[in-house]
């Protein structure tokens, strides 16, 4: 996913740990059953 050669502490300078953390849940609501990834995402 790094573009020209950026390091991963360049890549977290650019996105904030909120929209990091989103998407992680996404992929993880994708991989769970709608019931249980319906839960995690309410915490948000």
């Amino acid at each position: 996913m790094l573009m020209r050669g950026e390091q991963s502490s360049d890549v977290e300078f650019l996105l904030s740990r909120e929209d990091v953390q989103r998407a992680h849940r996404r992929v993880e609501a994708a991989d769970d059953p709608p019931g249980a990834s319906r839960r995690e995402v309410r915490d948000e």
